[in-house]
């Protein structure tokens, strides 16, 4: 486990993630790395921690770049800024026009690979499930 100090006195753990989790801000799955943010010690109570994700962390530390607070305040409002932004009720649906035009590489690739995936066997599925239909009704 690595751990950072960024110049706002703020302990950022980078942890290799062994089970799935998800994120404490968009709550999208964690991928094979996490980043563990902590509060700082003058922080008030109660002190607070989340496991985010990559581009989260990247998005909380341009906040935190941006940000004139104290410190100790500083993180909360930082997360709560980027979570306003990034969270799950802000995301776009399959059937909007804005989830189309944020689509990345890595999302293409994999709607693609799905629907080679599904076009490739459902046909498959369809004729057992039309086979199999008479035994299932029959009886």
């Amino acid at each position: 486990m690595e751990r950072m100090l960024n110049t706002h006195g703020i302990r950022f753990e980078q942890q290799h993630m062994g089970s799935r989790r998800r994120c404490s801000i968009c709550e999208r799955r964690l991928e094979n790395k996490a980043y563990f943010l902590t509060e700082s010690e003058d922080a008030p109570e109660p002190q607070q921690s989340w496991l985010i994700c990559a581009p989260c962390n990247t998005a909380v530390q341009t906040e935190l770049e941006r940000s004139t607070l104290r410190p100790a305040l500083r993180t909360r409002i930082a997360v709560g800024l980027v979570a306003s932004q990034r969270g799950p009720a802000n995301r776009a649906k399959w059937w909007q026009e804005r989830y189309w035009e944020e689509l990345d590489d890595q999302g293409w690739n994999r709607l693609i690979f799905w629907s080679i995936i599904f076009i490739a066997f459902g046909h498959v599925l369809v004729f057992i499930t039309l086979m199999m239909w008479p035994f299932m009704v029959g009886r």
